[in-house]
């Protein structure tokens, strides 16, 4: 039997319980609004969804194998690590090896902020509450402006994650895929990384704000370690040579001098 139906007006539809069963069903113009309700609610909450991998940055406080209490008002304890980016040159920079990003190197991070807040509170900025955005200045910041990696030209966020982020290598595996982090020990204070991330709005005692959640992280190269904590072997010297070789001239004769235990 034909049947004359406006496609504006009618949905045809299957029903998975009744075999072969179909039907048109009238959809009322009620019925058309709430579903294009529910499709913008959908939309509005792509933005948290998206995932985005940053620029290389310098590792610093990296609480990446065991979740940790950061703050006392934490509820929960937390992965996490702070990311340094070099904005522009300075010569700290350069005698470390890190490349500059320029001011626009953050701009796709910044701009999945942006995005989060304006599905939250609308287009108009100027009706937005006062938010609290990840990006810190690490020149100015008094309490990391003077360690390791901070300083003039850097801009620093905080990255965490309720749960353990997945870490790989810059090179491939047997599988032709970045291979699993060699050692626990080889992510570090000091090297160079990028991550997975997302943003996600939050309010929490009165504050509100975007921060950055950490999904995963990638090792792209090793860098001096901050702290001041040189390599070891590099540190010392051998006190007994190799079985059936010489003891190098001059080695241990530092321990040896006891003549005054506070000479330098």
């Amino acid at each position: 039997m034909a049947v004359d139906r406006d496609e504006d007006e009618w949905d045809f539809r299957e029903y998975p319980d009744q075999r072969n069963a179909y039907r048109f069903v009238c959809v009322t113009p009620a019925v058309k609004q709430e579903k294009k309700k529910t499709m913008a609610k959908k939309d509005r909450m792509k933005s948290e969804d998206v995932k985005i991998h940053t620029p290389e940055f310098r590792v610093s406080y990296p609480n990446v194998f065991e979740a940790v209490k950061v703050n006392p008002t934490d509820a929960k304890a937390k992965f996490g690590v702070v990311a340094i980016f070099q904005i522009e040159d300075t010569e700290k920079s350069k005698a470390a090896g890190t490349k500059a990003l320029g001011v626009a190197g953050l701009e796709k991070l910044k701009q999945l902020c942006r995005d989060v807040a304006t599905e939250k509170f609308g287009a108009d900025r100027t009706k937005w509450p006062p938010l609290k955005f990840p990006f810190r200045d690490g020149g100015t910041e008094p309490s990391h402006k003077d360690k390791d990696g901070y300083g003039p030209g850097t801009i620093f966020v905080s990255l965490q994650s309720v749960q353990m982020p997945g870490i790989v290598e810059s090179f491939a595996g047997p599988d032709g895929r970045p291979a699993p982090l060699a050692a626990k020990t080889a992510f570090y204070a000091g090297c160079y990384a990028r991550a997975e991330v997302n943003a996600y709005y939050w309010k929490f005692m009165g504050k509100e704000g975007v921060s950055l959640g950490l999904q995963n992280l990638q090792k792209l190269r090793d860098g001096e370690r901050f702290g001041g904590r040189g390599n070891a072997a590099s540190s010392f010297d051998a006190i007994e040579a190799p079985r059936g070789a010489a003891v190098p001239a001059g080695a241990g004769a530092a321990a040896s001098n006891a003549a005054d235990p506070t000479g330098v």
